[in-house]
């Protein structure tokens, strides 16, 4: 837990260079790059092309079509209780062709035709949708369409640009599918849906996989792997954002076509029901609930996921912290100053390197115990960037499994003026940072926990840090195939 979390405070001691503050600038540049759907600037133009064929299309969004954000099962307005208090990110890891699939849902306050209005409407884009200079949009068919973007950035005054191609295949008022046609991203996969949730309100969900295909990201990209999780969650978190509060003011302007804002009434869930959800939800990989909470710069996410372990073996395994170091690349020592029954004092030393940013963070958690349902924590000496935060073991599908929900509080003013300054120019950069080391924190423990215990010992034996890193990825990937076949 602690190893991932020292992603988030790398900021908070790193020695501000020419190369670091390149870094910080660089990051909108590539959260751009991935967005499969930045339309603007552009009416729709006849087609020179031959029409396609619906049939031939479907068959190369096969990989999307028929899927949906959500599980079979699942009540959306049960889900909506959750949404509201801030947003949602699911990762799929239970797909063959590619490793995952990103899903981002957000409640927006209007009907599923008014939401609609927005995200087909091509030529408005430029008012809200991040960095998007121009499109081509050519019609190769009914609800067919080729778009072709030009993304524009300024990096210290210097034009740079980002071009490439998607297909889309409109249904709507309810989804609209795409896969990428090649350019500086190489191959995307994904959709927006719409659910509605009464007649005045409509869950949203952003779902993207990319592979880059320029140089310089794929580059990035094979040095630092976590990349590509990172920066899908952050596109698709800051895309359903923005969606949202762009058809909100439309709507509140009385220019979409629809009756003015309705504030819904939302049914809160029992105790029991949300674990319902969750376990639905969590079946497929982790999933982050996001929350604002009340302190300049504070911001609380919840991450979930199932655990194929009963609850004492996951909770024994949380609170073994001598072993993250072999399973967690950042950690470079920990240290036990203290282990009771009932509380612990670790020591924290990482190393950290992100991009070009490096940082060495030090610091003292206190732990209290509940044995086996909850390990709570506070930072009491050292950083205080991440404030406090819980495990919590539920039991399900008879005591086999456990559902694990971890939370984090997070104060981004304690990080010092630099880092303020630069949120208040990328303030979504918070959110994505954020978000990829909560739900890497909670998938690293799930395979720690699920590998068989000859492969730890096998683990611990490999000095070198960086085979060690090597093998343990290879190990997760098994885990990931071993589930696809057990499904």
């Amino acid at each position: 837990m602690e190893s991932i979390m020292a992603l988030n405070t790398f900021l908070l001691n790193l020695r501000v260079t020419a190369k670091r503050v390149f870094a910080i600038l660089f990051f909108p540049l590539v959260l751009a790059i991935v967005f499969p759907r930045l339309v603007a600037g552009s009416e729709k133009v006849p087609s020179a092309l031959p029409a396609l064929k619906e049939e031939k299309v479907k068959e190369q969004m096969k990989l999307t079509l028929g899927r949906s954000a959500l599980p079979e099962g699942l009540d959306p307005e049960k889900l909506d209780y959750l949404l509201s208090k801030g947003g949602m990110v699911i990762i799929d890891e239970m797909i063959e062709e590619i490793p995952w699939l990103i899903s981002a849902g957000i409640p927006v306050n209007a009907n599923i035709n008014e939401v609609w209005q927005v995200i087909s409407n091509f030529g408005g884009n430029s008012e809200w949708v991040p960095s998007c200079k121009s499109v081509v949009v050519t019609n190769r068919g009914d609800s067919i369409y080729d778009l072709d973007f030009t993304l524009g950035f300024k990096f210290i005054f210097v034009p740079l640009y980002v071009r490439y191609s998607v297909r889309h295949y409109d249904q709507p008022p309810f989804r609209t599918d795409w896969f990428g046609l090649g350019g500086d991203i190489e191959k995307t996969y994904g959709w927006f849906q719409n659910i509605p949730v009464g007649e005045e309100r409509t869950l949203f969900f952003y779902t993207v996989w990319t592979l880059p295909g320029s140089g310089l990201l794929k580059r990035m990209y094979e040095r630092y792997p976590f990349l590509d999780v990172g920066i899908g969650m952050s596109a698709a978190t800051v895309y359903t954002r923005k969606l949202k509060d762009r058809v909100e003011l439309l709507k509140e302007q009385g220019k979409l076509a629809g009756e003015p804002e309705v504030k819904p009434s939302i049914q809160p869930l029992n105790k029991d029901e949300e674990l319902r959800v969750m376990q639905l939800l969590s079946s497929k990989g982790p999933v982050l609930l996001f929350e604002e909470i009340e302190g300049k710069g504070r911001m609380g996410i919840s991450s979930w996921i199932t655990i194929d372990a009963p609850r004492s073996k996951v909770f024994d395994e949380i609170t073994d912290y001598l072993s993250y170091e072999y399973f967690m690349p950042m950690v470079s020592k920990i240290k036990l100053l203290e282990m009771k029954e009932e509380r612990a004092l670790v020591e924290c030393k990482h190393d950290v390197k992100f991009v070009l940013f490096s940082a060495r963070p030090k610091y003292v958690l206190e732990y209290r115990f509940l044995k086996p349902e909850r390990i709570t924590w506070t930072a009491i000496k050292g950083d205080k960037y991440v404030v406090n935060g819980s495990w919590e073991l539920f039991p399900i599908e008879g005591g086999e499994k456990t559902l694990a929900c971890y939370r984090n509080t997070y104060d981004v003013s304690s990080l010092g003026f630099m880092v303020r300054t630069i949120m208040k120019v990328i303030p979504e950069g918070q959110l994505a940072v954020n978000s990829y080391v909560t739900q890497k924190t909670i998938r690293d423990i799930r395979d720690w926990i699920e590998i068989p215990s000859d492969m730890k010992q096998r683990l611990k034996e490999i000095k070198d840090k960086k085979r060690r890193v090597k093998q343990w990825n290879v190990w997760t990937d098994e885990l990931r195939k071993e589930r696809l076949e057990r499904r």
